[in-house]
């Protein structure tokens, strides 16, 4: 898979995917502000400045159009959604198969490293069991006027445990899926088959 779009459609099967356009030219129209633009891309775009945030009108969406269309064929707009940035990572592992990784996403990832990782496919139980390993469970649970839809949260940690298991993905990953009072959404993802 080379695209974002297509691994947005095959993990909406096992997630709640944030809603998303997938346009190749200047010709179309969007009401929901503010909004984003990302190429359609599966590399990591914020180091390839592939991502504009805060798009408050049509004409400022269409401008980071235009600028993303110069180097990408296609280009994904989606709703800016607010809310906490989760993690989910996937790998095979040559010895035990299918394994799982939850934490606290975003760019932060890679910086504080609270990741629980277990084998899938999970259970609520074994979720729950993760998410009390980190040390950022806090904000998943909703804290200081922070509220989250736990349960949409754990369903979809289950979920994506399950596509792990159907279609073995070398890599996948959610990052971040966002976490707010009416759910958990996907927004960007990876997805080596």
């Amino acid at each position: 898979m080379d695209k974002l779009s297509e691994a947005l459609e095959l993990l909406s099967r096992y997630v709640s995917v944030a809603p998303y356009a997938v346009v190749d030219s200047l010709d179309f129209s969007w009401e929901t502000f503010p909004a984003v633009a990302k190429a359609d891309s599966m590399e990591h775009k914020t180091d390839k400045n592939a991502v504009f945030l805060h798009l408050r009108n049509l004409s400022e969406l269409k401008d980071a159009v235009k600028k993303l269309l110069q180097d990408y064929e296609s280009v994904i707009i989606q709703p800016e959604l607010k809310g906490v940035e989760v993690f989910l990572g996937g790998k095979e592992d040559p010895s035990f198969g299918p394994t799982i990784s939850l934490g606290l996403g975003g760019i932060f990832v890679e910086v504080y490293k609270d990741v629980s990782t277990r084998l899938a496919p999970l259970t609520g139980a074994d979720v729950l069991d993760m998410i009390s390993e980190l040390k950022g469970r806090k904000l998943l649970e909703g804290y200081r006027g922070i509220k989250t839809n736990f349960n949409a949260l754990v369903k979809s940690v289950v979920g994506f445990s399950q596509f792990l298991v159907e279609y073995r993905p070398k890599t996948a990953e959610i990052n971040p899926l966002i976490l707010n009072e009416e759910g958990a959404y996907a927004v960007d993802a990876r997805v080596f088959l």
